[in-house]
């Protein structure tokens, strides 16, 4: 019955996508050439797309045209005297939306004397950090988040299917730290308790991602040894950049899917001027799946978010940039009024998670002189999440409630002055001020009893830095920076610290255009009071923050090139970490145990990914993680919760242009993943490895007004078991094993004009 539904739907979706067109279809390819390090606009660059088939250069401003443009796939070339040459493979012309791009070029080493370059490079921008989402869409089962995207890469992987919470080289998702446009928010996820043991809300995940790809621009992981600019993360930094509106046209985006049905519009405020608006909305529809038959728990789901990105350029004052995302969401369980089916502990409660964040910032780019440039973002974030749990006694009567809600919020500042010294020098100062509150409410009813308990944190995080940037030959460069971290805390004037946080990064490049680089960074993050807050009623109710948890990170990686189309990354990486707890590198979920700051951990490993471009209609991404992460209580060397020891993804994907005017794409991608299995608490042992097979299929038609795509997303094609986890159940009397998420289809159609 499910197939011949997914079947059903299918054929609709094609018949709508069919239509009879036989002039030629063209678009536009358009967009800026501007030099990484100033942020200036690069004058007279050169465009070329296809093997100079078409060409341009760029005007007073940096920008370049390229019109009547065939529908179809192309490779768009870029350089400039002095400047490494940038390749943008497999761009997607479609008839409903015009391709407008940011294209920044790096410098190269220059001799003065001759006025010559030294050496000629060429970079292509990564499949994941790239600047059409339509590429990211080709990944299976990303279900439109970004977060997800990031298992792709080496080192990431998800704790449970039913979430986005990431483990990055075997650490807890706690080290992991939010950015949007550049400024630190607080978790940005709906249900932020999904796929967790506890069913308490998470720091840093959930079920999907509120801003998706339809207004994303580009998604960043930074892991390891890290900017100066970048402190307060032990482990990665995952920043979501949103896209800027079209600033010449309106053009408008529908989709409806098994998961969500998404509405955006995007164009210029008016014919006259450069400012740009984008406002994306999407409601949730994953009901239609359970209402299929498909297994995706026993709650109702529902979610919602908006997304806007409003962009200001001027002539003199410089860019400023509007955003905001807001998201709600809930899923409920609703006891079995029949006590016979009570099967297991949760049949006889009803459990309502409700999830509310938002987040409004403005950022800002000013050029100063001829080779300075200063960016500043400022940021508001808040989140409010509540659960709460009603037992029924045999003769269904409300017998227990328990209810736990809790309020982060952020206050963010960045900015970041880069000054370009000379042809071979740059000097980059920031500062960064966050504040960070947060209020706790556990509530426990039953009987007689009625305890209520409550506690607040108040903190404000100062981080000056500089660093300096030289490029000594045309093969040697360094990156040296300092960060001062000033921590103070709000409630209590004992509880303050500063540190010093050196980070050293030595490149080396080649001449057959690959590089190694060495990197070193001392890192620091304060634990979020809402994963330190123990969720049992009646524990203490502590924030234990008088210290910051930090470590030493040391990278070493090799970028070269096997061929024309395939690229190949070489990491080695330690990690040393101190100053920690045990639920800090145990653990995302709420938890008992020890949450003092005794125990230290080390992570070491080795990552290879390797990956050919879409050539011919085909490309393929290949990479393995070994790595092996312990904590030490003092005493001896554990293996932490998430040390799988390796992690392996394949990918590959297929093309095919179709059409006498080569407006039709069919294409098939294929996932695979394995990976070792975590340790499991309770059951002190670890779980069986994860293995899961993903495919993505989808057909793309420009016609002459419009753009549309179905697509077919399969989730865990083979209906594999993974384990979750092993808990007890008092119902049953014994210990019982939770399984992650069978087979998911995800049905999707969108049209775009």
């Amino acid at each position: 019955m499910l197939r011949f539904r997914i079947v059903s739907i299918i054929s609709v979706c094609l018949l709508l996508n069919s239509s009879f067109s036989y002039a030629q279809i063209t678009q536009t390819i358009r967009g800026r050439v501007l030099d990484a390090e100033t942020q200036k606009p690069l004058v007279e660059a050169a465009v070329v797309l296809d093997a100079e088939s078409v060409k341009t250069t760029t005007d007073t401003e940096g920008v370049f045209r390229l019109e009547k443009i065939p529908v179809g796939r192309h490779i768009l070339r870029v350089s400039f005297v002095g400047f490494e040459t940038l390749v943008v493979p497999d761009i997607l012309l479609e008839s409903g939306k015009e391709i407008v791009l940011d294209i920044a070029l790096k410098s190269l080493t220059i001799n003065t004397e001759t006025l010559v370059v030294t050496a000629q490079r060429e970079q292509y921008f990564d499949p994941i950090n790239g600047i059409r989402n339509e590429r990211l869409s080709r990944y299976p089962a990303t279900f439109n988040d970004p977060a997800r995207l990031i298992t792709y890469l080496p080192g990431a992987a998800t704790t449970n299917d039913q979430g986005n919470n990431i483990s990055v080289r075997g650490s807890s998702p706690n080290m992991v730290q939010w950015y949007l446009e550049g400024a630190e928010v607080v978790n940005p996820n709906h249900l932020s308790n999904a796929g967790t043991r506890s069913d308490q809300a998470t720091v840093n995940g959930g079920g999907v991602l509120i801003p998706g790809f339809n207004v994303m621009a580009g998604t960043q992981l930074h892991k390891g040894a890290m900017s100066s600019d970048l402190g307060g993360a032990l482990t990665s930094v995952m920043d979501i950049g949103m896209r800027k509106g079209n600033n010449e046209r309106r053009e408008t985006q529908l989709s409806i899917g098994l998961v969500g049905m998404e509405a955006g519009t995007e164009g210029a405020f008016s014919k006259n001027s450069k400012a740009s608006y984008l406002v994306h909305y999407r409601y949730s529809t994953i009901g239609l799946l359970a209402k299929m038959g498909v297994p995706l728990g026993d709650e109702e789901i529902q979610f919602q978010d908006l997304s806007v990105n409003l962009n200001f350029p001027t002539k003199k004052a410089g860019n400023f940039n509007v955003f905001g995302i807001y998201g709600a969401s809930e899923n409920l369980f609703t006891h079995l009024p029949n006590r016979t089916d009570w099967k297991v502990d949760k049949d006889s409660q009803d459990i309502a998670f409700t999830n509310k964040m938002g987040a409004i910032g403005v950022r800002h780019e000013l050029n100063i002189g001829q080779r300075g440039r200063l960016s500043t973002v400022v940021a508001y974030s808040a989140l409010e999440n509540e659960r709460s749990a009603v037992g029924f006694s045999l003769n269904n009567v409300a017998v227990v409630v328990r209810s736990v809600n809790n309020q982060p919020s952020k206050l963010f500042l960045k900015s970041v002055y880069n000054q370009t010294l000379n042809a071979k020098q740059n000097l980059k100062m920031a500062f960064v001020a966050r504040k960070d509150d947060f209020d706790y409410t556990q509530t426990y009813k039953a009987g007689q009893t009625n305890d209520t308990r409550v506690a607040e944190r108040s903190s404000l995080w100062l981080q000056p830095s500089v660093e300096w940037q030289g490029k000594w030959t045309e093969n040697w460069s360094t990156d040296l920076g300092l960060r001062l971290v000033q921590w103070n805390n709000l409630k209590d004037s004992k509880q303050n610290q500063t540190n010093f946080e050196p980070i050293a990064d030595v490149k080396y490049l080649f001449a057959n255009n690959s590089n190694l680089t060495l990197g070193y960074s001392l890192q620091s993050q304060m634990v979020s009071p809402m994963f330190s807050v123990p969720a049992e009623i009646f524990s203490p109710i502590a924030f234990n923050i008088e210290n910051i948890t930090k470590s030493h990170n040391i990278n070493l990686t090799y970028h070269f090139k096997l061929s024309k189309n395939i690229l190949a990354n070489v990491e080695a990486y330690y990690q040393s970490i101190f100053n920690a707890s045990y639920a800090t590198l145990n653990s995302f979920d709420a938890i008992t145990g020890n949450f003092g700051k005794t125990d230290k951990g080390r992570n070491m490993g080795i990552e290879i990914d390797v990956q050919q471009q879409l050539n011919k209609g085909f490309y393929w991404r290949a990479n393995v993680s070994l790595y092996d992460a312990k904590y030490n209580n003092g005493s001896q060397w554990f293996d932490t919760h998430f040390n799988g020891l390796y992690i392996s993804n394949a990918l590959v994907g297929k093309e095919w242009t179709m059409g006498s005017l080569k407006n039709r794409f069919l294409g098939v991608n294929l996932h695979t993943i394995l990976r070792g299995g975590y340790f499991d608490f309770y059951a002190q042992q670890n779980l069986k490895d994860y293995f899961r097979t993903d495919l993505n299929v989808y057909w793309k038609r420009s016609h002459a007004r419009y753009s549309s795509t179905v697509q077919l997303d399969l989730q865990n094609v083979s209906n594999q078991q993974n384990e979750g986890w092993q808990y007890f159940d008092r119902r049953q009397g014994k210990v019982l094993t939770n399984y992650q998420l069978g087979l998911i289809p995800n049905l999707a159609y969108k049209v775009e004009f």
